[in-house]
């Protein structure tokens, strides 16, 4: 699987039936698994939250973010403004360049800020590294993610 299903797509075959999922993979670890937001990989038998490993779906949540309220909106309007090349769908910093929170007590330092990169393919290697579970990871395969949990807990990332 390169890429999502697109709104309006209606694959004949289940494009997950043979993917390594995270969640699958944590629910294999022995891991409760749990999603809120918006769900991006289609409505196809076999495509949905719970098709795909995970063990609770809730949907997409209200959350107002303390972060823009720091925003200058003469600066950054809620317009899909802002001041790097390229956007959405594109490779360039626009396209990619996201504000990032990650939180765990005793673990990851408060207050620190990095301007570090840290890709959404980072994910699924780091959350398994940090769930014990590296060992899991497909190597038939290649996979497009490093394991960036050194990035996270320590203190100057």
């Amino acid at each position: 699987m390169t890429r999502p299903t697109l709104s309006g797509e209606n694959p004949t075959t289940n494009p997950w039936r043979i993917e390594a999922t995270l969640p699958g993979l944590l629910s294999g670890a022995g891991y409760r698994t749990a999603l809120s937001g918006k769900w991006h990989l289609g409505e196809a038998e076999g495509s949905r939250p719970h098709e795909v490993g995970f063990d609770e779906y809730y949907g997409i949540l209200s959350v107002i973010s303390d972060m823009y309220k720091l925003l200058d909106e003469r600066l950054y309007p809620d317009n899909g403004f802002q001041p790097w090349r390229g956007g959405k769908g594109t490779t360039w910093e626009g396209g990619v360049r996201v504000p990032g929170i990650a939180y765990w007590r005793g673990m990851i330092a408060s207050g620190r800020e990095s301007d570090g990169l840290f890709d959404l393919t980072d994910f699924f290697n780091t959350s398994l590294a940090l769930a014990g579970a590296s060992g899991s990871i497909p190597s038939e395969r290649y996979i497009d993610g490093i394991d960036q949990s050194s990035f996270i807990l320590a203190d100057d990332g």
